[in-house]
C-alpha cells in the first residue's frame, strides 16, 4: 500500500498566525496541492488529499490532510542551502512565486525537502492563504525560498501569465477556504501577473 503523513484537524493546537484559525490548517494543506495542480506546478509537491478517519487514537480521528510519503526526502534545513543541493534557479523561481501566490508564512528550511534526485519538494502549507491582507509580508513570516529568489534577482516564470484565477478560486472554494482568504489570493495573483 501507499504510505502517507496524516495531519488531523484535532491535532492543530494553536492559532499560529492572525487570520488563520486552528482547525483549518488541514484544509489549507489540501488547498495548497489543489492550487498547485491548477497552475501546473504539482511536480513540486507530493499529492495531498482530505480524509476523515473514524479509527485510531482520539486526536487522530476526524478530518485531516493526508500527504503521500516520498522516500528519499531530506529536509532542506539539514543540508547546505545552495544550488548544489537542489535543482537550481528554475524551480527556486517557481517555488518562490507559488509561495507568494498562496501567501505562505511558514517556508523555512524544515518546510521543504530535497528529493534523492535533487528536486525541490514543498510541504507544510497549513499557514498559507491568510485572511489578513498583507500578512505574508510581516517580518519573520516570509518564505525562505522567496527571499532567496529575490536575492538572486530571479525573474518571475513566464508561465505565471497563464495562471487562471477562476481555476485557482475554484480550487480554494472546493477545499473550504474562507472568502476573505480567497480574495486575498486572487489579489496576489493579479499583483504577480502585473509584475
Amino acid at each position: 500500500g501507499t504510505v502517507g503523513q496524516w495531519k488531523p484537524a484535532a491535532g492543530e493546537k494553536n492559532a499560529h498566525r492572525p487570520g488563520i484559525e486552528k482547525g483549518t490548517y488541514y484544509k489549507r494543506e489540501v488547498a495548497a496541492y489543489s492550487v498547485m495542480k491548477a497552475i501546473g506546478y504539482d511536480d513540486l509537491m507530493p499529492p495531498v488529499v482530505e480524509r476523515n478517519l473514524d479509527t485510531g487514537p482520539g486526536e487522530a480521528r476526524g478530518p485531516g490532510a493526508l500527504k503521500k510519503w516520498v522516500d528519499g526526502e531530506a529536509r532542506a534545513g539539514e543540508m547546505l542551502m545552495d544550488s548544489e543541493k537542489w535543482d537550481g534557479d528554475k524551480d527556486l523561481a517557481r517555488a518562490a512565486v507559488y509561495d507568494v501566490l498562496i501567501g505562505n508564512t511558514d517556508r523555512h528550511g524544515n518546510n521543504w525537502m530535497i528529493m534523492g534526485d535533487g528536486k525541490i519538494s514543498l510541504l507544510d502549507h497549513g499557514l498559507a492563504f491568510p485572511k489578513v491582507s498583507g500578512e505574508a509580508n510581516y517580518p519573520g513570516y516570509r518564505s525562505w525560498l522567496t527571499e532567496k529568489a529575490a536575492e538572486k534577482n530571479l525573474k518571475i516564470p513566464e508561465d505565471v501569465a497563464k495562471w487562471n484565477g477562476k481555476k485557482i478560486k475554484e480550487a480554494l472554494e472546493k477545499n473550504g477556504i474562507e472568502p476573505r482568504a480567497i480574495s486575498n489570493t486572487i489579489a496576489r495573483l493579479s499583483n504577480i501577473q502585473e509584475s
